[in-house]
């Protein structure tokens, strides 16, 4: 997706113009094969006209592009504080049953942190192959939901490189509800439309359910997303899953407006530079931008953007 503008001035074809191979051809006619001198010059003339205007049109795309990731960068200013803090972390604990690549790290400031460095990180088809790749996929999470306003929906997650244990994703621990996991549709409506909207511009391969689920309601009943390092694929075939409940139960369906009004206030660049600056593929991005397009287009998700793909609940 290009932000560079168009120029719809002139008659018909004259957007062509503004191309030295145009002038050019304009000028052969003049001088070989003759024309009316007073229609070549104001051929001549619009040619120069667009010319510069385009030039113009072109600078003010980039500079919007460069307003929109700077803005981007400002709202995610916290990345690196939060990295910071947990740099002097005491007491690592091998979490879990994945114990080898996952621990629990207290911050300075006393707050608990999940630490990842991926050791042990599965591979589904098109998604990250390396660690710091599904490292930079979780902070990717995090930094979209953001720059979309979906305030919590991602818990606040850093690059870090921790001694020991090397470089990885660190998250804030988000202390969960006690007892039987709520199913999709306990949650709020906005919430799961959130939830839909984050999975399907990042294209979750792996929102699982059930006891491994990896969302949860969180102390105040909000609904938090966890475990999104296997997203934004670097390419989409017939037999590539969007595996996503929240996305699967919101295909086709309007988005409520409070929800669309974000969705819509994010510049397309401001999601290209918080990818690029995490150094995803671009590949990646692109596929990313294409499906925020179709959401902000239609007001829904239509997986359009996803195809030859398939999008299954789990």
């Amino acid at each position: 997706m290009t932000t560079t503008a168009s120029c719809n001035v002139g008659p018909p074809g004259a957007q062509d113009l503004r191309t030295p191979t145009v002038t050019l051809a304009i000028i052969f006619r003049i001088r070989v094969l003759g024309v009316n001198p007073n229609f070549a010059a104001i051929m001549l003339r619009i040619a120069a006209a667009l010319r510069h205007r385009s030039g113009h049109e072109a600078q003010q795309g980039r500079q919007v592009a460069e307003a929109a990731r700077g803005a981007a960068r400002r709202a995610l200013g916290g990345d690196a504080e939060h990295a910071t803090r947990i740099q002097a972390y005491h007491n690592p604990v091998p979490r879990g049953r994945t114990a080898g690549d996952l621990f629990d790290v207290t911050g300075d400031d006393g707050s608990l942190n999940i630490f990842k460095n991926f050791i042990r990180n599965r591979w589904v088809l098109g998604g990250p192959t390396t660690p710091i790749a599904h490292a930079r996929r979780e902070v990717a999470a995090y930094r979209v939901s953001v720059l979309l306003g979906f305030e919590g929906l991602v818990p606040h997650t850093a690059l870090a490189e921790l001694k020991h244990l090397g470089a990885g994703s660190v998250q804030r621990f988000v202390p969960g509800k006690q007892g039987p996991r709520p199913t999709v549709h306990s949650y709020p409506d906005s919430q799961t439309q959130e939830a839909a909207v984050l999975d399907y511009v990042l294209a979750s391969l792996d929102r699982t359910a059930g006891r491994d689920a990896n969302y949860l309601i969180d102390l105040n009943g909000n609904l938090a997303l966890i475990d999104n390092e296997l997203s934004l694929p670097t390419a989409i075939r017939d037999i590539s899953r969007l595996k996503s409940e929240f996305v699967h139960m919101h295909v086709n369906q309007r988005l409520n407006d409070d929800v669309l009004a974000k969705v819509q206030a994010l510049h397309p660049e401001q999601l290209r530079g918080a990818l690029h600056d995490l150094e995803i593929e671009p590949r990646a991005i692109n596929g990313a931008l294409d499906r925020l397009q179709e959401i902000q287009t239609n007001e829904r998700i239509t997986g359009a953007a996803w195809r030859p793909g398939e999008i299954i609940p789990y």
